[in-house]
């Protein structure tokens, strides 16, 4: 059966919906029953981030050092786990994903590895951050996140649950001070996006950033730790280049974005 110009060649419904994954020629990727693409693999470089918002979201590397410790709330095809299994050989990535039947299609039909670094959460992500906060707050041993990913979408878009206060203000006490948290928003739901990116002010003391996906309606947000030291973008740029020629990714073009957007902030030095 045709579909999305491809061919499905898996589909399923559980609870929450639909799950279809549609090959054609050079890519595979994943539909929650609308046209929104969840995710894409190309078939001939499977390792490589095939959607522009997921490289975007590796803006965040600009402002930190290697992770060691990674979450990702919403899993998808899996995608951003395993490209950052392949490039950080040493972190230890948790994902937390809603629905078995996604996690299940990422394993089987787009690569996601099993690896003993990465496990997978059956659940709610906002629950799941929640227990985490609660227990620092306890004083009971947990781990910080040196990098947070929410990227978490259903087909009538952006997961309700995570788009609350409370949700950033857990993410915030289980983020390292010296991390990075990156979020994938859509543009088109302005309020939704509007609210969020209050949220993160608040939670994160007005250390945020945005940068629009060209020719894409997603927004990624960012929210720097309160130990992300003031950034020089004479100094970024050079890690841009680097990990530019390292990853395969357009990170002087974010390099340039941001500067274009955000230099007139304090905490930026040109």
């Amino acid at each position: 059966m045709q579909r999305f110009k491809g061919n499905i060649i898996y589909k399923c419904q559980d609870e929450e919906g639909i799950v279809e994954v549609v090959e054609d020629t050079h890519t595979r990727s994943l539909y929650f029953g609308t046209d929104s693409k969840q995710s894409s693999m190309s078939l001939v470089d499977p390792d490589r981030l095939e959607l522009s918002y997921a490289r975007a979201m590796m803006s965040c590397l600009l402002f930190m050092g290697e992770p060691r410790s990674i979450l990702l709330v919403g899993l998808g095809g899996g995608s951003l786990a395993k490209f950052l299994l392949k490039v950080f050989p040493f972190c230890k990535i948790d994902v937390v994903e809603l629905r078995e039947s996604v996690a299940n299609v990422a394993f089987a039909y787009f690569g996601l590895p099993k690896d003993s670094r990465l496990v997978v959460h059956m659940g709610d992500g906002s629950q799941f951050l929640q227990r985490l906060a609660h227990k620092k707050l306890a004083g009971e041993e947990s781990l910080d996140y040196d990098l947070i990913l929410l990227d978490a979408f259903d087909h009538a878009g952006m997961a309700t649950t995570i788009s609350g206060l409370a949700f950033f203000d857990a993410c915030r006490y289980v983020l390292n001070p010296a991390g990075v948290l990156a979020i994938n928003l859509w543009g088109s739901s302005r309020d939704v996006t509007e609210d969020v990116l209050d949220y993160l002010n608040h939670c994160f003391d007005d250390k945020i950033l945005t940068l629009p996906v060209p020719k894409r309606g997603n927004i990624i947000g960012l929210a720097l730790g309160r130990d992300v030291p003031t950034a020089n973008f004479k100094r970024l740029r050079k890690k841009a280049v680097q990990l530019e020629q390292r990853m395969g990714i357009e990170f002087t073009a974010f390099w340039r974005d941001l500067k274009r957007m955000h230099s007139r902030f304090s905490w930026f030095k040109l």
